[in-house]
């Protein structure tokens, strides 16, 4: 997952993000970040879905309790993570990925989704957007550019 992780951002970002921060992405961190989330996620209610290939993780979707406080309800989840590794975008792996992750909110009696995304994300904005995603009003500066911005966007329950 951490290399999946490195990778992606290194290249889905390299518009959006420094030169220098993306280089500065460590799988070893991202490693130690992936086994303590694994570790609580029982303890913090988050969740961790892969998928694979010939045994290998090639993208995961990591999900839990809404952390922003204008959403927070028992039944408003947030889409922390969707990451599928560069060599399979457009593969199917992401809309399977995302209908896995719909299908246990639905099982789970979720009535809505969020997710944040960097603005200039056009590609995963357009993912979104034809899961059944709608942009939502907020925005947040994010990174070490305050100038970055990431975007809100909410699923309904009757898209999930």
């Amino acid at each position: 997952m951490a290399e999946i992780q490195v990778v992606t951002w290194r290249q889905a970002y390299s518009e959006i993000l420094s030169a220098e921060e993306l280089e500065a992405l460590d799988v070893d961190r991202s490693a130690d970040f992936w086994r303590e989330q694994v570790a609580s996620s029982t303890v913090a209610g988050t969740q961790l879905l892969v998928a694979q290939s010939s045994d290998q993780v090639v993208g995961f979707s990591s999900f839990g309790p809404v952390r922003d406080e204008d959403l927070k309800g028992d039944r408003v989840m947030e889409l922390y993570a969707l990451y599928v590794h560069p060599s399979l975008w457009s593969a199917g792996v992401g809309h399977a990925l995302m209908s896995a992750t719909a299908q246990y909110w639905s099982e789970q009696g979720v009535a809505e989704a969020t997710l944040w995304v960097f603005e200039r994300n056009d590609r995963a904005r357009t993912f979104y957007e034809r899961s059944g995603w709608r942009l939502d009003e907020r925005v947040r500066p994010t990174g070490e550019k305050p100038a970055e911005l990431e975007v809100r966007y909410r699923l309904q329950a009757r898209h999930i």
